[in-house]
């Protein structure tokens, strides 16, 4: 996939993001980078309560398109969606 499409699905999938959060009382950041093999998206917040984290995370989790799996040293693509824009990683951090 060429670079410019990476940059396309971050930003778009940031925005989801960040209007999601606002729309809940979500506090905290959105960032997104690209880079050579991937694109991720890192979500920082503070002071939630597990039930809520684990709302947010659930939310997040459908913008990643897939996992690493360390046994085989390898990407998978198992989470893709065409009615999404994803991305390689999502981190939620609280």
């Amino acid at each position: 996939m060429e670079k410019s499409r990476f940059v396309s699905n971050y930003s778009r999938a940031g925005k989801m993001i960040r209007a999601f959060m606002k729309a809940n009382g979500f506090v905290g950041s959105v960032r997104g980078q690209s880079y050579s093999g991937g694109s991720s998206i890192v979500v920082r917040v503070s002071d939630l309560s597990p039930d809520r984290l684990a709302i947010l995370k659930g939310y997040c989790d459908q913008f990643e398109y897939g996992s690493f799996n360390g046994m085989e040293d390898i990407y998978e693509y198992n989470n893709v969606r065409d009615d999404l824009p994803q991305v390689s990683y999502v981190f939620v951090e609280a």
